[in-house]
C-alpha cells in the first residue's frame, strides 16, 4: 500500500518565467518528500518550461498535444497519473503559499462530505499593476461553502475521478461546471479563509484586460449551458444580469443616436443616461470597497471595473448566444477553419505592396484541400496594417487576394470568406489578432460552430484570436505545416 499522502499537478503552457517557483514552492508545504509526489503537465510549451520541470526534481513529467491542449485536459491527465488519495492542483504561473496544502488537508480530512477546498487567490505584486490590482478583488474571500473552487485548489481523488474529473469540451469555466456535477453527487466545497496561494496574472494593456473579460462572458455562457440551459439555475441568471448591465449603459446612447436627426436636445439627455448610471454604481461599488479597506486609488478603478468589465463580458456572452439560436432555430452550424496568410499559406514579405509576391508555401494547396474533404468551411483571416501605414492601399490586398484564390483553385480549394484587418497594432481595434472579431463576424456570417472549429497561424496571436473565439488552435512553426496540420485535424474528426 502506497505511503502517499498527497500528490501535487503542476501544469503549464510557456511558463518558463514563473514554473521554477511555481514547482519550488511545494517544498514549503510542510511534507516529508516520500509523503508527497509532484507531477508536471506540459501543454506543449515552445520554451524552457520542460528543463526547467525536470531540473525542479518533479518525480513524473507528462505532457498532452499543443494543438488540443486546456487546462481542463492537463489536469485529468495529471488525475489519471496520481497515487495519492489527496490531489493539489497548481497552475505554471502561481506559486502556493508556506504551509496552504496542509491546512486545506486538514480541512478535508475533518469533513468526510468536502471534497474539495480552496483559499484566497492573491497577485505577486497588485500595488504595482492596476490591472492585477482590480482583479484580485473579484477573488472570493469570504470564507465558508462555496458552488466551485477555482483552478489552484485541493481536491479528494476518489469523488473526483467519479465524477470524471474535468469536462476537456470545456475550454474555458471548466472548474465551475465541475463544481455543479460534485454537488450533484452530494459533494460539498469550501473556501477557507487563509491565503492559498501567489498568483501572476500580469496583464500589461487594455486589449489583455478585455480580451480577459470577454472570455470570462464566454466561460459564463458555456458553464449555463451546460447545466441548466439559458431559462434556468445559477449561471443562467448570472448570464442574464451581465447582458442586463451591459445594455443599461449601451441602451440609451444606441437609442440616442437615430433621436438625434428629429430632437437634439432629448438625445443628448439620452446619450448622457448611460454614462451617468456608469458612473453611478461605479462610486457605490468603490465606496463599498473603500469601507472594506480597499486603498483609495484601486477603490475607484473596482468600481468602474465591476461594471466596465460587464461591456466585453456580453460580448463574449453573446458569441455563445448566437451559436445556441442557430441550433435552436434548426439553421445546420457549420465546423470552419480560420487560416492566418502570411508565413501559413504564403511566404511573409513584410508589408507585401505588389501581386507578385504571393505564392504558395510547400504543401499548403494539399493541406487545404484536406480540410475541405473533412467538410471544414475555410476562411482566410489576416492582419494587413501595411494600409493603416499607407504602405499600399486596400485594393492591393484584395488584389492579391484574388491571386491567392486563382492559385489554389488548381487544387480545387476556395474560401467561404476572407477578413482582413487594416489597423496599426495601437489603433485598439476588435478585430486585428489576437483579438478575436475577425473569427466572429465571418463565424456569424456562416454559422459556426466554434466548438469544433479551428485557428492556425504561424503567431502567438492567431493561437489567442483562435482561443479567445473558443476554437482549438495549431501553430504552424517547425515540422507543422498546413499537410501535417490537417493530418491532426483528421485524427482529431476521427475520434469523435
Amino acid at each position: 500500500m502506497s505511503d502517499l499522502l498527497l500528490s501535487f499537478v503542476v501544469i503549464g503552457l510557456d511558463e518558463a518565467g514563473d514554473l521554477g517557483a511555481s514547482i519550488a514552492s511545494i517544498s514549503g508545504q510542510g511534507f516529508e518528500r516520500d509523503r508527497i509526489e509532484i507531477l508536471y503537465v506540459d501543454s506543449g510549451s515552445r520554451d524552457a518550461s520542460v528543463e526547467i520541470a525536470r531540473a525542479a526534481g518533479v518525480d513524473r513529467l507528462l505532457s498532452i498535444p499543443r494543438a488540443s491542449a486546456n487546462a481542463a485536459r492537463a489536469r485529468n491527465a495529471g488525475l489519471e497519473e496520481v497515487r495519492a488519495p489527496y490531489v493539489q492542483f497548481v497552475d505554471g504561473d502561481t506559486k502556493l503559499e508556506p504551509g496552504w496544502a496542509r491546512t486545506g488537508l486538514q480541512a478535508l480530512e475533518a469533513d468526510s462530505a468536502l471534497v474539495a477546498v480552496e483559499g484566497d487567490l492573491c497577485e505577486v505584486a497588485p500595488a504595482n499593476n492596476l490591472y492585477d490590482a482590480v482583479c484580485e478583488l473579484d477573488w472570493p474571500a469570504s470564507a465558508g461553502p462555496v458552488d466551485y473552487v477555482g483552478g489552484n485548489s485541493l481536491y479528494r481523488v476518489a469523488p473526483l475521478r467519479a465524477a470524471g474529473g474535468f469536462d476537456p469540451a470545456m475550454r474555458v469555466g471548466e472548474e465551475p461546471e465541475l463544481g455543479v456535477r460534485l454537488r450533484g453527487r452530494g459533494g460539498r466545497m469550501q473556501h477557507l479563509g487563509t491565503v492559498m496561494a501567489r498568483h501572476h496574472l500580469d496583464i500589461r494593456s487594455l486589449r489583455e484586460y478585455l480580451r480577459r473579460n470577454y472570455t470570462s462572458g464566454v466561460a459564463c455562457a458555456m458553464v449555463a449551458q451546460k447545466t441548466g440551459g439559458l431559462a434556468r439555475g445559477y449561471w443562467s441568471g448570472r448570464l442574464w444580469r451581465t447582458l442586463g448591465l451591459a445594455g443599461l449603459f449601451t441602451a440609451p446612447v444606441a437609442l440616442a443616436l437615430p433621436l438625434s436627426v428629429w430632437a437634439a436636445r432629448p438625445a443628448t439627455l439620452l446619450f448622457g443616461l448611460g454614462p451617468a448610471l456608469l458612473l453611478t454604481l461605479a462610486a457605490r461599488k468603490a465606496i463599498g470597497s473603500r469601507e472594506r479597506g480597499v486603498d483609495a486609488r484601486f477603490s475607484v478603478a473596482f468600481g468602474f471595473h465591476t461594471y466596465v468589465s460587464k461591456l466585453p463580458a456580453a460580448l463574449g456572452i453573446l458569441s455563445v448566444l448566437i451559436r445556441e439560436t442557430a441550433s435552436l432555430t434548426g439553421r445546420p452550424m457549420t465546423k470552419t477553419i480560420f487560416l492566418d496568410r502570411d508565413d501559413t499559406i504564403v511566404p511573409d514579405r513584410d508589408h507585401l505592396d505588389n501581386v507578385e509576391g504571393i505564392e504558395l508555401l510547400d504543401r499548403a494547396g494539399e493541406g487545404l484541400r484536406e480540410m475541405m474533404r473533412l467538410g471544414f468551411k475555410l476562411v482566410l483571416i489576416t492582419n494587413q496594417s501595411g494600409i493603416g501605414r499607407g504602405y499600399f492601399p486596400e485594393s492591393m490586398v484584395d488584389a492579391q487576394h484574388a491571386r491567392l484564390t486563382d492559385l489554389l483553385s488548381e487544387y480545387g480549394v476556395t474560401f467561404d470568406a476572407i477578413r482582413y484587418c487594416p489597423h496599426l497594432p495601437d489603433a485598439g481595434c476588435a478585430c486585428r489578432k489576437p483579438m478575436p472579431g475577425m473569427l466572429l463576424d465571418a463565424g456569424r456570417e456562416l454559422g459556426t460552430d466554434f466548438e469544433r472549429s479551428w485557428m492556425i497561424g504561424n503567431s502567438e496571436s492567431d493561437v489567442e484570436a483562435g482561443r479567445a473565439a473558443g476554437c482549438r488552435t495549431i501553430q504552424i512553426i517547425g515540422e507543422i505545416d498546413l499537410a501535417e496540420a490537417a493530418r491532426l485535424i483528421a485524427e482529431d474528426e476521427g475520434r469523435r
